[in-house]
């Protein structure tokens, strides 16, 4: 986290609670951007915010931060499949320019 230039939470929802909610705390300690989205939405509204908040913030290195597997069940599927979406419409932008 410290040599990233934002931190994106993801999580299922409610409190952020252990690490998680450690890391949330340390990006503004640091006075890094910090995005916290729960993955209650469909996965191109997501995309379209994270794609935003990078732009906006500037984000060239990314901290992805989020409660484990063995504590929110299917957390590693949702997160995983927001995850790729970002990166293919990040690709097929640089592809465009």
């Amino acid at each position: 986290m410290r040599d990233s230039d934002g931190t994106l939470i993801l999580h299922p929802g409610g409190p952020l609670r252990g690490g998680t909610a450690q890391t949330e705390g340390a990006a503004q300690q640091l006075g890094k951007p910090c995005l916290v989205l729960t993955l209650d939405r469909p996965v191109s509204e997501l995309v379209a915010e994270i794609r935003r908040w990078l732009e906006t913030e500037k984000i060239r290195v990314l901290n992805v931060a989020g409660p484990r597997e063995s504590q929110a069940a299917g957390i590693y599927r949702q997160a995983y499949e927001v995850l790729v979406a970002l990166f293919r419409s990040l690709a097929a932008r640089a592809e465009r320019r």
